[in-house]
């Protein structure tokens, strides 16, 4: 049986932060910061790892513009493709962790 977790009233802070530095209080990962610098991180991983967008569509199975636009950076990548990415390139969760 899986137990439901109750979730916060709605006036609840969903992230408390400290008041000099507007971080997330504790240790905890911003999630905001991540969405901010994985479009880059991504971009960077196909060019550190593929010659081409042709390359990149070959190896990922998507579409010529799928590929193009990851290469270019004008879409985001996908779940699934990271996690492939990551299970089959030996480096790219080192990669795709860095800061």
């Amino acid at each position: 049986m899986v137990g439901l977790v109750s979730s916060p009233s709605p006036s609840a802070d969903p992230m408390p932060t400290t008041a000099i530095s507007g971080k997330p209080a504790g240790n905890s990962p911003d999630p905001r910061r991540y969405r901010a610098l994985y479009p880059d991180r991504w971009h960077n991983f196909l060019h550190a790892h593929f010659r081409d967008a042709q390359q990149v569509g070959y190896f990922f199975g998507v579409s010529e513009r799928t590929a193009r636009d990851w290469w270019e950076g004008v879409t985001r990548s996908q779940g699934w493709a990271v996690a492939y990415a990551i299970e089959t390139i030996p480096t790219a969760a080192q990669f795709l962790r860095a800061a």
